[in-house]
């Protein structure tokens, strides 16, 4: 969970060290210098200068004795040329200066160093932990969806948003403010966006066949979305209809057509048996003629079942194909 956290406005910096005023005089040697003295004050002071960077405070004491180094250095070079200015050469004096100066010079390059790497280490964290916070949220809302992928609508949701609100935020105080405001804004966009879907989806059919672009339109606005999918459903269901439509046509096309072939096959048959077809009592009776005689009266019924039986249609078809396996049976005895 990302905790706010509060801090003070302004860090002042702890009272730093004081050195003290270094004193030379020289008359062809030196004749009076506390530089044993100072010498010692420094390696105390130097070695008392905290690395270990975490807090703004700290961060605030290390400039401040950035600061101080620096016009330590340029005042141990005032007090070198003062010297060689009394004398021509004092080997020692000259050498303990330097190693002094240099002494402080480099703690002063290292604590610059800290400086800022640390504070871009802090800031990287910061940074880190609160994306973090915001894409575990937005995976918590995505569990919900099934259809779409809630990810992939969050395009405010990068790390580049923190990079950008922690710009220019030269203390801690001011960069974790920076950031639980972004974390804030960006829970809101997710939790909004979240609201727009769900009631986008409460619109939908079961059905998502028509539905397909799903991800590209359902952060429309809820009104828009809604007329969309009452457009889409009239469409399929017109659609729908006249498919129907269609297949009626079509089925009662070739069922005209079945009957003209059947019409003009009847037409083809030879005369004798046209009348046999149209009249359905002549059908009849001659079925039942058939059925009723005796094996050595059936002398021609085959020729007549392939001529006029098996042409007959209806209840009637019942009746000859009677007369037709009787005609078979008896024939085979």
């Amino acid at each position: 969970m990302h905790e706010q956290k509060e801090f003070d406005d302004k860090q002042e910096p702890a009272e730093i060290m004081q050195l003290p005023a270094l004193s030379i005089q020289i008359k062809g040697e030196v004749t009076a210098s506390n530089l044993p003295e100072f010498k010692q004050a420094a390696e105390t002071f130097i070695s008392s200068i905290k690395t270990d960077l975490a807090t703004d405070d700290d961060f605030a004491n290390a400039e401040a004795t950035v600061k101080f180094c620096d016009e330590t250095e340029k005042k141990l070079e005032s007090a070198k040329a003062a010297a060689i200015g009394q004398t021509a050469s004092i080997d020692e004096l000259m050498r303990t200066i330097d190693f002094i100066k240099e002494s402080i010079r480099s703690k002063r390059l290292t604590l610059e160093k800290l400086v800022k790497t640390q504070k871009e280490s802090i800031k990287t964290k910061i940074i880190d932990n609160a994306f973090l916070v915001c894409s575990q949220h937005c995976n918590d809302i995505s569990a919900e969806f099934s259809n779409i992928n809630f990810r992939l609508l969050t395009t405010f949701l990068s790390r580049q948003n923190f990079e950008t609100a922690c710009k220019n935020k030269r203390t801690l105080a001011s960069l974790h403010n920076a950031v639980d405001t972004e974390v804030a804004a960006i829970k809101i966009k997710l939790n909004d966006l979240a609201m727009i879907i769900r009631k986008n989806l409460s619109h939908l059919p079961d059905d998502l066949s028509i539905f397909r672009d799903l991800q590209s339109i359902i952060t429309k606005p809820e009104e828009d979305f809604k007329l969309l999918v009452e457009s889409r459903i009239a469409d399929q269901k017109r659609k729908e209809e006249e498919a129907t439509q269609r297949a009626v046509s079509e089925a009662s096309a070739r069922m005209i057509k079945l009957k003209e072939e059947e019409s003009k096959r009847i037409e083809s048959l030879p005369t004798d048996i046209k009348s046999v077809l149209a009249d359905e009592k002549k059908q009849a009776e001659l079925i039942v003629q058939v059925i009723n005689k005796s094996p050595d009266q059936l002398t021609g019924f085959h020729k007549w079942w392939r001529d006029v039986g098996r042409n007959i249609t209806g209840d009637r078809m019942f009746l000859a194909k009677s007369a037709w396996d009787a005609y078979k049976d008896e024939s085979s005895k």
